[in-house]
């Protein structure tokens, strides 16, 4: 991480991956499970990181018009996700409302 400073004022912070590619191939699986036609077969973890992305509104991964779009293929995910880790999604909204009204 390196830090700076923005107009001189601001405190700045540039993240730099150590791994991109990995970090690459992990957007693409979860990319992948939604995007891709194995949406309802997809392995858990990848249903797992889908469902974070989308609850969290993780841009980098899926754009707001790809969620749009692909509606059908989310549920699918979804109802995989929440079968097999019953009420985690409900959890990762509440965690994911918080963090915002405690940054705005």
């Amino acid at each position: 991480m390196r830090r700076g400073r923005a107009l001189g004022v601001f405190p700045t912070r540039v993240i730099a991956l150590n791994r991109p590619g990995q970090a690459r191939l992990l957007r693409e699986r979860t990319r992948g499970a939604v995007l891709g036609d194995r949406a309802a077969a997809a392995a858990i973890e990848d249903a797992a990181m889908a469902a974070i992305a989308a609850e969290g509104g993780v841009r980098t991964v899926f754009t707001p018009k790809e969620r749009w779009q692909h509606r059908a293929a989310f549920t699918a995910l979804n109802e995989r996700f929440d079968s097999a880790v019953p009420a985690l999604r409900d959890a990762l909204r509440t965690a994911v409302a918080a963090s915002r009204s405690a940054s705005s």
